[in-house]
């Protein structure tokens, strides 16, 4: 295990999840994943993040955590699955760290279509220059995800308007489909939806949601 160190003796470390696509039924890619620990402690990722409020130093460790996923990912030979990669909104939204983000996909020997950043849905909504830092690194060949489609109030004219490569649904509402009828009727809507304007609907985890009698539901 490859740790890399940052200041008060933290280690970065990743776990790559598996990301299920729907249509096609099998695992597309892996998510990268933040653990993190502290003199062989277990430190939750959101506790790792809280620790840099400021701005600078939030960016900085976000570069650094893309740069250990970024590295391992290239060195585990994944083949030709997608990288998904969770970004910071306050890294994206900078000009100068979206570059460097880019420096830090093609030194690791990644091909910029191979990696997927993941956005939250609802941080697209209140920051533009995120768009535009989005915009650039689409440019030099990386792929878009939203991430947590249906969480709250989303908004089907902005992500259609997008039209990111992958969709990530709310977990509750895929788990609301396994049980509920209505829920599974527009979770089947929301999915054709998606495939209309072209992006692959995915699931992180690679497990199938199961109703009842224990089949599996078709979307």
């Amino acid at each position: 295990m490859n740790n890399t160190p940052m200041r008060d003796s933290l280690l970065l470390d990743s776990h790559f999840q598996p990301v299920y696509s729907l249509a096609h039924r099998r695992t597309v890619g892996m998510e990268a994943l933040l653990r993190a620990s502290e003199s062989g402690i277990p430190l939750p990722p959101l506790e790792v993040y809280q620790r840099y409020i400021r701005r600078g130093e939030r960016v900085a460790m976000d570069l650094a955590v893309c740069a250990a996923h970024c590295r391992r990912f290239a060195a585990a030979g994944h083949a030709q699955r997608w990288l998904f990669l969770n970004v910071d909104a306050m890294t994206l939204s900078d000009p100068d760290c979206t570059g460097q983000l880019g420096t830090i996909i093609a030194e690791s020997g990644i091909a910029p279509q191979l990696v997927v950043l993941e956005v939250l849905e609802q941080a697209i909504e209140l920051d533009a220059r995120l768009l535009e830092g989005v915009a650039l690194l689409r440019e030099q060949g990386c792929l878009l995800a939203i991430d947590d489609f249906g969480i709250g109030h989303s908004n089907i004219d902005r992500v259609c308007g997008l039209e990111p490569d992958f969709v990530k649904f709310d977990r509750h509402l895929l788990r609301n489909a396994v049980t509920q009828q209505r829920s599974r009727t527009l979770l089947s809507r929301l999915v054709r939806l998606m495939h209309e304007i072209g992006a692959l609907v995915v699931e992180e985890g690679g497990k199938r949601f199961r109703r009842g009698g224990g089949a599996g539901f078709r979307l």
